[in-house]
């Protein structure tokens, strides 16, 4: 037996999805993926295999008689995604976390550097490549964009055309640093689930860090790109649950501590100004506060 997803945090990428997450699955009434995203709604080849594959893929543990929640933070930026969640299920709440746009793309760059999907190593010279990359098609670069997914007032726009107001969910990334707990509370208050329960929400999941080597960063995306010789043998070796835990195991690898550098104060000074405008719609939009964007 099998039962639509009720819940999903669809955005954005590096706003603190991965804590959140965390955080929720904690509930003894919510299941959710173990190894976080799922990607069932933008991949076409999956897709066509149908929901009750994906349930056998991400839920096989879950009992119909919980919260099932899941998670795709680039879903928000997929049309087609979009609607095809609205198919599966009109009245599924919908969770958008969003951080200060600059902070939040600086902070992808540097994210997907670690990973092995960025072999620009200027912030500078990867947005400048971004038009390029866009022009190959989003989903094709998706990681890479770092600015197109940091405008977030059009893509804010598509998913209230789409959808109930009432199923959306937004919150800032600072009031999930500031109080997760009640974010979580007015979640649980939301899917009518046991509001006095009290999650463990004193770790950061997902920090910044650095890339140990760039050089390993390559091997990585080599070693687990789809389509490469390498990634099908691995494929045909390991069950999916291995490669995802020697994936993370290796990335773990490439993963040091420390503060990611400071942006050029220049390009920053740019950024606030092309970002200002997206800001005010957004905040138009929502009735979300946001006007600190443009000043820090």
């Amino acid at each position: 037996m099998i039962k639509p997803i009720d819940l999903m945090i669809i955005g954005t990428q590096k706003a603190g999805t991965t804590s959140l997450l965390k955080y929720l699955l904690q509930h003894p009434q919510i299941c959710v993926r173990p190894h976080n995203e799922i990607i069932f709604f933008r991949n076409d080849e999956m897709y066509k295999k149908g929901y009750e594959y994906a349930w056998g893929k991400y839920f096989n543990k879950c009992s119909v008689n919980k919260v099932i929640v899941a998670k795709d933070v680039m879903a928000m930026y997929s049309e087609k995604a979009l609607r095809r969640i609205k198919e599966h299920n009109p009245q599924m709440i919908l969770v958008i976390l969003l951080r200060n746009p600059i902070a939040r793309a600086y902070s992808a760059y540097w994210y997907v550097r670690r990973q092995g999907w960025e072999s620009i190593k200027s912030f500078e010279e990867a947005m400048k490549a971004e038009e390029n990359r866009l022009k190959e098609g989003w989903e094709k670069c998706y990681r890479n964009a770092y600015i197109y997914n940091s405008v977030y007032y059009p893509h804010i726009k598509k998913i209230f055309d789409i959808f109930d107001k009432n199923c959306i969910k937004i919150y800032l990334t600072e009031w999930l640093k500031n109080d997760s707990f009640k974010i979580c509370k007015n979640i649980y208050s939301i899917l009518e689930l046991d509001e006095n329960f009290t999650p463990d929400t004193s770790v950061n999941y997902n920090k910044q860090a650095l890339p140990r080597s760039d050089i390993l960063g390559r091997v990585i995306n080599f070693l687990f790109t789809k389509g490469t010789p390498i990634s099908a043998v691995i494929k045909n070796i390991l069950s999916e649950e291995r490669i995802i835990g020697l994936r993370h195991f290796i990335w773990k690898l490439n993963t040091r501590e420390g503060k990611i550098p400071q942006m050029n104060p220049s390009t920053k000074k740019w950024l606030l100004e092309y970002f200002r405008p997206y800001n005010l719609s957004l905040q138009e939009l929502t009735g979300i506060d946001v006007s600190h964007w443009n000043n820090e």
